[in-house]
């Protein structure tokens, strides 16, 4: 249904699952020529924008307390969705998208706001441009990374509350403007989002660090 209204995409980012792995799913994406790209487990700001978008989802079914019957209101919802300005761009998705606003029930008949939405190809064209402008503006600024390599740092314990931060360990090596690459004193590795991590204060030297499990991710983060 998605292909249908809006064309196919250049790209799919989805997780590892068997059906995103699969020869009929790979064959189907080699023929509309879709590139794959695949979400780095146990990070979910790989799939950022999904994640962002189910949050504010959430967030509007609350606003509209309705999250015993959110899927009868679903359109609904994303309409609002649709038409509410995003700090990355400037922009609400429907105008980049339609380039126009779309119209609510309470909308008032003005001659001068029904400009709002009435398509116009150059003012399109500049809003994308804005928009793009103000992504690559939010982009370099989270580029500012304050962690280095042999720095000491702490992992944050996701659902540890009296204790949240784990640590330290060294930074070995940077996978990108946000990925690092972590080592304990068993010097086993682990791959950590920046956002994941904080600077270790105290003094430290490498014989203070602790173990990284030699399997998988530590239980202690999760």
């Amino acid at each position: 249904m998605v292909f249908k209204t809006r064309g196919i995409p250049k790209n799919i980012i989805s997780d590892r699952g068997s059906i995103f792995e699969s020869t009929v799913y790979n064959e189907f994406c080699a023929e509309k020529n879709i590139h794959q790209k695949f979400a780095v487990p146990y990070l979910h700001q790989t799939n950022g924008s999904i994640e962002r978008f189910f949050r504010s989802f959430r967030n509007i079914v609350r606003s509209m307390k309705i999250q015993d019957e959110w899927d009868k209101k679903l359109n609904e919802v994303l309409k609002i969705y649709n038409n509410t300005i995003h700090t990355s761009t400037g922009f609400t998705p429907s105008q980049l998208l339609h380039g126009n606003h779309e119209k609510f029930e309470c909308d008032i008949s003005d001659p001068i706001d029904q400009k709002l939405f009435e398509k116009d190809p150059i003012r399109i064209a500049n809003w994308r441009t804005q928009a793009k402008m103000n992504l690559k503006k939010n982009y370099q600024s989270d580029l500012e990374s304050k962690f280095k390599i042999n720095d000491y740092v702490l992992i944050r314990r996701k659902h540890v509350k009296n204790q949240p931060w784990l640590g330290p360990f060294k930074i070995v090596e940077t996978k990108g403007s946000k990925l690092f690459e972590i080592a304990g004193q068993n010097q086993k590795k682990l791959i950590v989002h920046n956002n994941q991590m904080k600077l270790y204060i105290n003094d430290c030297t490498d014989s203070d660090l602790i173990n990284v499990p030699s399997r998988g991710r530590p239980r202690e983060l999760d």
